[in-house]
């Protein structure tokens, strides 16, 4: 998780509600879940339904976005414009699962040739 590596605040997004329960209750059994320097909570759990364009992260955007989804759902408008305006400038975009060839083109195409 993000929060074991250091990340002050992480933002997980699924479709299945029971993926961000089982989140949500691993950070806590890892006392992850609250920042006491800050007095904040470090995690927030959203439904795919939840991201829109530029509402997700901080102003600026945030620094990495890791996704593991299918390229069907990657290459969406929706899911480009959620992804791509949430992520700041310099921020990093790393996507698993992705098969070489057409995979690949269709990323390419989607978020720009020198994204992928």
């Amino acid at each position: 998780s993000a929060l074991h590596l250091g990340a002050i605040h992480s933002i997980g997004v699924d479709v299945e509600a029971e993926s961000l329960i089982t989140a949500e209750r691993n950070i806590r059994l890892n006392n992850l879940h609250f920042d006491e320097n800050y007095g904040t909570k470090r995690f927030t759990g959203l439904h795919t339904r939840e991201v829109l364009p530029f509402e997700v992260g901080p102003p600026g955007g945030v620094d990495i976005c890791v996704a593991n989804i299918l390229v069907g759902q990657l290459v969406r408008p929706s899911m480009v414009a959620a992804i791509v305006t949430n992520l700041r400038v310099e921020g990093k975009l790393c996507l698993s699962g992705i098969r070489p060839g057409g995979e690949v083109d269709s990323l390419k195409e989607a978020y720009g040739e020198d994204s992928v």
